[in-house]
This record gives C-alpha cells, sequence and structure tokens, in this order.
C-alpha cells in the first residue's frame, strides 16, 4: 500500500525503491549474520604515537583530530598541492599488538580499494610497518552530518526514503562484489548535500 501511494506520486524513487528490494529478496541467505561489534574505545593517544612525516611529506599539513573510536584515530588533513582536505585512519598502537587486529584493518583498505561507487569513501594509499606496529590508511574527506545527528530533527518521509535508498545503492554496490557491512548504524552514515549519502566505517565487513 505505501510503495503504491509512492508510485502514484514518485515513480522514479519507486522505481529505485523496488529495484533495491527485488536485489535484496536475489541476495538470498548469501551472507551469513555478521558478528556485533564488541571492540572498547581506547584512551585519545594524539599524533604523538603515529610519526606523520614519517610517511607523508611537508605537502602535508596536519588539521585536527575528528575522533578516537575502538579501531583507531581518525585525522583530518590538508594536500596543500592539491588544495583539499583529507583524512588519515591509524591503527592504536595497542591493537597492532594482534594480528587479527592488523589484519581486519588491512582488510578495510582493501575492501574500500575495491568498491567503486560515490556513495562509498574512496581509499588513496595505505600504510603497513609491522616492525613499527604503524598502520594507516589515507581516505577521501567527507564533509557532512551523521545521520544520527540529522535524526535529532524533523525529517518527513520523502527526505528519509532518498536516503534509505542511497544506502541501499551503496550496500547493493558491497554485496555484488561479496562484500557485507556488518555495521550500518546512523553513525555510520554520512548525509552530504542535496540527500547524498556516504556509507562509512568497513571495518567489520566481510
Amino acid at each position: 500500500e505505501a510503495l503504491g501511494e509512492i508510485a502514484t506520486r514518485h515513480p522514479d524513487l519507486a522505481n529505485e525503491l523496488t529495484e533495491l528490494l527485488n536485489a535484496h529478496h536475489r541476495a538470498g541467505d548469501r551472507f551469513s549474520r555478521g558478528p556485533k561489534n564488541s571492540a572498547t574505545s581506547l584512551s585519545d593517544a594524539g599524533l604523538s604515537t603515529f610519526p606523520f612525516y614519517e610517511y607523508f611529506d611537508q605537502r602535508y599539513e596536519i588539521i585536527e583530530r575528528l575522533g578516537s573510536g575502538g579501531q583507531g584515530e581518525v585525522f583530518k588533513i590538508r594536500a596543500t598541492h592539491l588544495d583539499r582536505f583529507e583524512v588519515v585512519k591509524v591503527l592504536h598502537a595497542d591493537l597492532a599488538l594482534e594480528a587479527s587486529n592488523v589484519e581486519r584493518f588491512d582488510r578495510e583498505a582493501k575492501i574500500l580499494a575495491k568498491l567503486e561507487d560515490p556513495r562509498i569513501p574512496f581509499v588513496l594509499n595505505s600504510g603497513i610497518k609491522p616492525e613499527r606496529q604503524h598502520y594507516w590508511m589515507h581516505l577521501e574527506y567527507v564533509d557532512g552530518e551523521t545521520l544520527r545527528s540529522r535524526l535529532r530533527r524533523p525529517m518527513d518521509w520523502e527526505e528519509a526514503l532518498k536516503i534509505s535508498i542511497n544506502v541501499g545503492k551503496a550496500l547493493k554496490t558491497a554485496h555484488a562484489s561479496l562484500i557485507i557491512h556488518r555495521d550500518i548504524k546512523p553513525e555510520n552514515i554520512m548525509i552530504l548535500d542535496s540527500d547524498k549519502v556516504k556509507v562509512l566505517d568497513f571495518g567489520l565487513a566481510g
């Protein structure tokens, strides 16, 4: 009934929604349910534990630390020669002692490099120095508002539908490569201008 109403008022949106629903049903049970994220946050370490200029030359400058989570820290940097902002994600030094954490971090970089979709951040480079316990990922900078923040304000059904369709398209791209995100939540969905979205954090994907 709801889809019928949408089809009447917004046929293009209805067609996209139907296509995504059909793709979901075709996927069947190829994917198993992902594990819950049990990682705990570590105390902020700052960039002092990561020798930034061993891996980035003077064309790059550090702007600010955007956040710290269970897996690592994220820093906003500026590529002065390109006049654009980018991001560096650094694995926590404590977690670098465990091979499983390193493998997951490396897997995320390879997954992002493999997926080509405007709704998924692209990876520019990554670095692994096992002997130094330095693991970093160089990423596109995404400037927007998380869905969690956006949900604190009223949202009409049309905006919600557009966001949902864009998230569905990003996941469809991942599923086409037999990759499941496993951690879809409002904090991992960034809303840009005009209802465009970026699906973030493929750290649990597989």
